[in-house]
């Protein structure tokens, strides 16, 4: 027992720096890599909108990751991109794979150029994604002095999302580190559970029974998140990858905060802080049975406040405990301190409150177990 709490620090260590290297990994090598001179958001809130009606909207300068809240809009991106400098491929690449439905409008061209040395586009085409990896990508042609791109989105969630444009073969670099990192990141947390399986056989614990039960759970969310099922299974149907996503956030949160109270309890906090664990547990289970009986919308709405409370009630468990227990007071309270704040901060960023496109990409992997 008195290494459990010490491979969960451990664990969001490891996290902290994967995401590190991840943002290093993802962000172009020099700034002539990318290829997105400027991006722009407009809202429709009817998503009815065609693409021919777009282009005449009014368009927000944005940055190029940004954040899509709870809401039935759909959301278009103007990106100008120019052509590669060396005359290879041009690669967009929209993240994260799990968006709920993405589309992109290239330009078709006449032989005109308008004013501003720009190809002129006589209409837009839709077109698929060919880009052969996880990440969802397309090759497109920009010709000299670069054209406008327009790209559809529709997120039943809030995630945040990263647009970029790069050569092909800087692509496949960006491509190749981001794999290596996330699949890294998924072995470690597979390791993490092997280890909980293996401990609970050993001592029959109920904790690592819960813990088990939590990073399988999030294995599997992540693993949709990075869009890795829909590789291995290319024909899974989109909406039903887009409702096991869901779901399997909505139980790992559950799975979560079970094991947090079983772990805080060890240490007996003030009665009202183990209370309000218990509230948000009630409270969970009752927004799971929303999801699934009566609007999945509303469901996932209510989750967000749960997810928001969390960090509160984690940290006010923490602080009130008054028993030691292994692997010590001080130490259990210092690991609920540091992922308290850093749940905190994720919350802030995809609820475009903050200004951290790293942790609002990335703070996936700072979920809370």
């Amino acid at each position: 027992m008195a290494g459990l709490l010490r491979r969960i620090a451990a664990s969001k260590f490891c996290a902290l720096i994967l995401s590190c290297l991840l943002a290093a990994a993802a962000a172009p090598v020099t700034a002539q890599d990318e290829l997105i001179l400027n991006v722009a958001l407009m809202e429709d809130p009817t998503a009815s909108l065609e693409v021919e009606d777009v282009v005449l909207g009014d368009f927000e300068p944005v940055r190029h990751t940004t954040t899509l809240w709870y809401t039935s809009s759909a959301q278009w991106l103007r990106l100008l991109i120019l052509p590669a400098p060396d005359g290879d491929d041009v690669v967009l690449i929209v993240r994260p794979p799990m968006l709920d439905d993405v589309t992109l409008y290239s330009p078709v061209f006449t032989e005109l150029e308008g004013a501003s040395g720009q190809a002129t586009a006589e209409r837009y085409q839709l077109q698929g994604v060919d880009w052969p990896s996880p990440l969802r990508g397309y090759h497109i042609t920009p010709p000299e002095g670069g054209a406008y791109y327009y790209v559809r989105i529709t997120s039943t969630g809030p995630l945040a999302m990263s647009v970029t444009a790069q050569t092909r073969t800087a692509t496949m670099r960006m491509s190749l580190r981001i794999d290596l990192l996330q699949i890294g990141y998924l072995a470690f947390m597979l390791g993490l559970l092997v280890w909980a399986l293996q401990m609970l056989a050993t001592t029959r614990e109920g904790l690592f029974g819960w813990f088990a039960a939590m990073q399988l759970a999030w294995i599997f969310h992540n693993t949709l998140l990075l869009g890795y099922v829909t590789t291995l299974v290319p024909r899974l149907n989109n909406e039903l990858t887009i409702v096991l996503f869901r779901i399997s956030l909505i139980v790992a949160s559950l799975l979560s905060l079970t094991f947090h109270r079983a772990m805080l309890r060890r240490f007996r906090p003030a009665a009202l802080a183990l209370w309000s664990m218990n509230g948000l547990i009630g409270f969970m289970c009752i927004v799971t049975v929303i999801f699934w009986v009566i609007d999945n919308s509303l469901g996932r709405r209510l989750h967000a406040f749960g997810i928001a409370a969390t960090p509160v009630i984690l940290l006010a468990n923490a602080l009130t405990s008054r028993d030691a227990a292994s692997p010590g007071l001080r130490i259990m309270q210092f690991n609920y301190v540091i992922l308290s704040v850093v749940l905190t901060c994720f919350i802030l960023s995809i609820s475009a409150l903050g200004d951290d496109w790293i942790i609002s990409l990335y703070g996936y992997m700072f979920h809370p177990g």
